[in-house]
């Protein structure tokens, strides 16, 4: 499964961090994704429910996230396409 499709131009992908100790010790269970086990790439939070092309678990490597996502785009950018890969991440975002 890649998440790179040539019949779209744009997809999004999210992977939720683990908690980590300090957030478990402070109860931030609750207020996290909830769901999040990436079959049909929706998860919820806070009773909203969100949908993206793929939703990875946050056990997902990085090397194994990277060949699902970018790898995939090098050919494109080698044949002389646009390509763009955007990885956000927030600390402490809970």
């Amino acid at each position: 499964m890649h998440l790179v499709s040539s019949s779209s131009s744009v997809r999004v992908g999210v992977r939720v961090r683990p908690l980590v100790a300090k957030e478990k010790v402070q109860g931030k269970a609750a207020q996290t994704f909830s769901d999040c086990d990436g079959s049909d790439g929706t998860l919820s939070f806070k009773g909203q429910r969100m949908t993206f092309d793929h939703v990875f678990p946050s056990s997902q490597g990085q090397a194994e996230l990277y060949q699902l996502t970018a790898a995939p785009m090098l050919q494109s950018f080698l044949d002389g396409y646009n390509v763009t890969v955007m990885a956000y991440g927030q600390t402490g975002a809970c």
